[in-house]
């Protein structure tokens, strides 16, 4: 099983997710939660597994994860297109408790391997703007925005080859996050996990730009049944 992203999905789904702003256009009566390819992220992965293969992706089969607070979650995980962008792994987040109610999803966009170290930030940093850029569109001004790299060129190492290596360290925070009255949406860019960029090339440590939905009416029926225990 590849593993995708797991970092950020760990951080994500730790996360608080405040109620704001709902998308630019919409109602609770027209949409009553997140989409993911147009596809609402809600009731049994199987049936999102489903739709998603319906729209073109490739199934990659489900492992499990433990996130910050010791919850077990099961994470399902398709290759597809997305916005333009080709061989994009995605992953569909539920509860371990059957019937597993999906409440997350999460798209990584490849940052291709034959590119040099002094290309990857720029080439991360323009697929982030340009995603960034639609989202804005759908959504409005995000709620919160962090973009701190402390890479600095010098002697000869490229501003860009700096910037690069400083995400590798981890020293880069670069997010920006949209709070809804559905849920909420992140974008950022960070270590993905350990996968091959495409079909030609072997499995090695990535960083890229990450896309994560949560529905929050979702996540909230997911763990219904634990919290009426306590």
């Amino acid at each position: 099983m590849k593993r995708i992203f797991l970092s950020l999905l760990v951080l994500v789904a730790a996360s608080s997710y405040a109620l704001m702003a709902r998308p630019k256009g919409q109602t609770n009566a027209s949409l009553e939660h997140m989409t993911f390819k147009g596809i609402p992220i809600e009731g049994k992965v199987e049936d999102m597994v489903q739709a998603l293969r319906i729209a073109g992706c490739t199934y990659s089969g489900a492992s499990r994860l433990t996130v910050e607070n010791g919850e077990e979650v099961r994470i399902d995980i398709l290759r597809g297109s997305l916005i333009g962008y080709d061989a994009v792994y995605m992953t569909l987040m539920s509860t371990m408790n059957s019937p597993n109610y999906v409440f997350q999803c999460s798209a990584a966009f490849p940052t291709p391997s034959r590119l040099r170290n002094s290309e990857k930030w720029d080439y991360m940093l323009d697929t982030y703007n340009k995603v960034c850029q639609k989202l804005s569109m759908k959504y409005g001004t995000p709620s919160e925005v962090n973009h701190n790299n402390p890479g600095r060129g010098e002697f000869l190492t490229s501003e860009s080859t700096a910037k690069f290596f400083a995400l590798r360290r981890g020293e880069c925070k670069w997010r920006d996050v949209w709070k809804t009255d559905l849920g909420a949406v992140y974008l950022e860019i960070d270590y993905q996990g350990e996968f091959a960029p495409d079909d030609n090339s072997p499995a090695e440590k990535q960083y890229g730009v990450v896309l994560t939905y949560v529905d929050v009416k979702s996540k909230n029926r997911a763990y219904s049944s634990v919290l009426e225990e306590l």
